[in-house]
């Protein structure tokens, strides 16, 4: 296990975990560009974690690698103990079983062509061929009540709902084969206000119940704050805080996670110079050296633009990739 994580969670056993893990795309003139830098994290077995950053800094690129449907270009994904590369080919119908994704936009993800039951069932129909249809059938019956719709949806398309109505059935749609791991890429970004709560309670109750974990992406730190066991900050690719939600959401300690969390309205504690991010996020395909954030740091020195800080554990337990943060002594 990464020593991120047995410190603070002696007792938990990693599901899935990362090391090292880089991840880039191809500009349309060819040049490589990293939207995920060295990160290495861990998410234990029964956990959410939280994974908040601005819009380009790489979280969902991560949350695709760690369900296997973009490889890195470096750095290793383990899954239980095992090496994603190492699965053979029916293992990873295994793996793909055990892992599934809640994307931000159901009207998008979702097939307009086909009632909501037959999409439910489809992974059944993959997954499972000596299945009876009749056993089916009563799965996804069961499945549309424990997201709070009654079985009459499955007859309807998704033109036919609201959006939270399809939420519901894009959540019953990655919890049908009951998976281990969940990627919820902004699960309730698009819903209205009224809507997010009940969408959210019902995520983090069937959480509980099937025991199951979560990555929850999001920009909204209130959620993140609320919903998650641990958060991890990133920017522009890399990971710079990582601790449990209730020390990250009263006491951050990196400039980027204070300036994110007064901009969310949750704290005003600091120095004024904090509160507003000056500038822009730097060009990803020429990032800045040294620290990833001293362009647009206040408290930036010297070494903050020659040196990349290392990702260390602070003096309260926690992990800061910041010069300016005390380390643990050793």
């Amino acid at each position: 296990m990464n020593e991120q994580y047995k410190d603070t969670h002696p007792e938990s056993v990693p599901l899935i975990t990362c090391s090292g893990v880089s991840g880039s795309y191809k500009s349309s003139n060819g040049k490589k560009i990293y939207a995920v830098t060295d990160i290495s994290l861990s998410i234990m077995k029964n956990e959410i974690f939280g994974l908040v950053g601005e819009s380009g800094c790489g979280k969902s690129t991560l949350g695709y690698m760690l369900l296997n449907l973009k490889t890195p270009d470096s750095g290793h994904i383990f899954f239980e103990g095992r090496d994603l590369t190492d699965f053979t080919g029916k293992e990873r119908k295994t793996l793909r079983r055990n892992m599934q994704v809640i994307f931000q936009n159901p009207s998008q993800s979702l097939n307009p062509l086909l009632k909501t039951g037959e999409q439910i069932r489809e992974s059944l129909d993959i997954f499972y061929h000596g299945m009876k249809k009749k056993e089916k059938e009563k799965a996804v019956d069961a499945m549309l009540e424990s997201v709070g719709l009654d079985t009459g949806f499955k007859n309807r398309y998704p033109v036919n709902l609201s959006g939270g109505q399809l939420q519901r059935i894009a959540i019953a749609q990655a919890l049908i084969l009951h998976p281990a791991f969940i990627v919820c890429d902004e699960p309730v970004s698009s819903l209205d206000v009224s809507i997010q709560a009940q969408v959210l309670n019902l995520l983090q109750n069937l959480q509980k119940k099937e025991k199951m974990s979560y990555l929850l992406i999001s920009h909204n730190l209130n959620v993140v704050s609320y919903m998650a066991d641990r958060i991890g900050v990133m920017y522009l690719g890399s990971l710079v805080e990582l601790g449990t939600a209730p020390d990250i959401a009263s006491h951050p300690l990196h400039p980027y996670t204070q300036a994110l969390f007064c901009a969310s309205g949750m704290m005003s504690n600091v120095p004024e110079d904090c509160r507003i991010l000056k500038g822009d996020i730097p060009d990803p395909a020429a990032p800045p050296g040294g620290c990833p954030f001293h362009t647009r740091c206040y408290l930036c020195q010297p070494v903050c633009r020659k040196i990349k800080p290392p990702l260390l554990k602070t003096e309260d337990g926690r992990f800061c990739a910041c010069h300016l943060v005390p380390c643990a002594k050793t």
